[in-house]
């Protein structure tokens, strides 16, 4: 890809930033707290040290990010991307291929970005699915077991939603986007 003028090197420090984004929202930041809601004694005795908490985090993100897409990938089965039918279409693919091959080097920061807050609350739904089925230890003690897991259902209903909406504002954005840069070449 060539350096148009509006665009930074590809090769530059700042095409590293969004990913160094990506991975702090979409996988520490989970990881981080799922950590937290069971009280990992044998983990956070060992996390002394930030770099080690850091990595525990990181990987833990790592997996609920896998299996968080597996599972929407279940839920939401066909490959093709619709911008107008975003519920039933709801793979990744094709909107990383539309950020890396179409969008211009100076807006894919934002669109990274939000990429990463869409994993973020795909990765928390897969938590909160799974504190439904094994409430963290401190809300059983606060409100009871059945409460907890209400709570945790209740989470996992508006983490599902925030993800949706991100998917249907990135459907949406990708065509205006596409609309926008079509009528400006002719």
């Amino acid at each position: 890809m060539g350096n148009a003028p509006d665009n930074k090197p590809e090769s530059s420090t700042f095409a590293v930033i969004p990913q160094i984004y990506f991975d702090v929202i979409a996988r520490i930041i989970p990881g981080a707290i799922s950590i937290g809601l069971y009280e990992f004694n044998y983990i956070s005795q060992s996390l002394t040290t930030f770099g080690f908490a850091i990595l525990c985090s990181y990987f833990i993100g790592m997996i609920l990010h896998i299996f968080s897409i597996k599972i929407y990938a279940l839920i939401f089965p066909n490959p093709k991307q619709e911008p107008t039918n975003w519920f039933k279409n709801y793979s990744d693919t094709p909107i990383w291929e539309w950020i890396r091959h179409t969008v211009k080097q100076s807006d894919r920061d934002v669109y990274v970005k939000i990429m990463a807050e869409k994993a973020l609350f795909r990765n928390m739904a897969l938590v909160a699915l799974i504190t439904i089925f094994y409430p963290p230890p401190f809300l059983v003690m606060a409100f009871g077991c059945f409460i907890s897991r209400a709570i945790c259902a209740v989470a996992l209903i508006i983490l599902c939603i925030c993800t949706m909406t991100i998917h249907k504002w990135i459907c949406q954005n990708q065509k205006d986007y596409d609309k926008q840069n079509n009528e400006s070449e002719n």
